[in-house]
């Protein structure tokens, strides 16, 4: 049966969640030619036998990118006050030789609340702020207005973001450290699209 040639590529399949390929690809066994190439060809069969969900599982493990009601890729490594995960990861690794030291405890309490135990899901505004697919539609919505306005840095600029974004979508997941380029350049692009100026870097006539 499929199940146990899937199994015999990937042994730990049955811990796959749609918003994260990482549990599964971590652990793939296609260490020799000959593996590779069966595991590529099962790959082939299958999803000539359901392209659906082929098609499913990519929007899903992207649904960060495009759901602005997405939470799921605050829970990528799972969440909460112990494991210091949740949105953004702030544990500490051992035998690197570094030391978590807080010089402000109430503050370290505080954001540790709002994004280890994503408690800054509750706030709706401050919860959109965070979320990764924001920024994706304010750059398509910005290249728009640089099209329809004819502005040569806007439209640069939205589309150098956008061909950065374009590999992301084959990646294992969603995480806002992977978005944070388009974050970083929402206030020049809200300048370049509020330039009023007449000739200022327009696309010629």
């Amino acid at each position: 049966p499929a199940s146990v040639e899937i199994e015999y590529y990937l042994p730990t399949v049955r811990d796959y969640k749609p918003y994260t390929a990482d549990p599964v690809k971590t652990f793939a066994v296609v260490n020799t030619p000959s593996r590779m190439w069966g595991f590529v060809k099962l790959w082939g069969k299958i999803g000539l036998q359901y392209p659906m969900e082929y098609l499913d599982a990519f929007w899903m493990t992207n649904r960060g990118y495009w759901w602005l009601d997405d939470t799921t890729h605050a829970a990528i490594y799972g969440e909460g006050l112990e494991e210091r995960q949740g949105y953004l990861l702030s544990d500490t690794k051992g035998g690197l030789g570094v030391e978590h030291t807080s010089l402000i405890p109430p503050l370290e309490t505080l954001l540790e609340r709002l994004f280890s135990a994503n408690e800054y899901q509750r706030v709706p505004v401050l919860s959109l702020l965070f979320a990764p697919s924001l920024y994706v539609w304010f750059t398509v919505f910005f290249l728009f207005r640089g099209i329809c306005r004819r502005k040569r840095e806007l439209i640069v600029l939205c589309g150098f973001l956008l061909c950065y974004l374009l590999p992301l979508w084959f990646g294992a997941c969603v995480l806002i450290r992977y978005a944070y380029p388009l974050v970083v350049c929402m206030p020049l692009l809200l300048g370049l699209s509020c330039d009023a100026r007449p000739h200022c870097g327009r696309l010629k006539e």
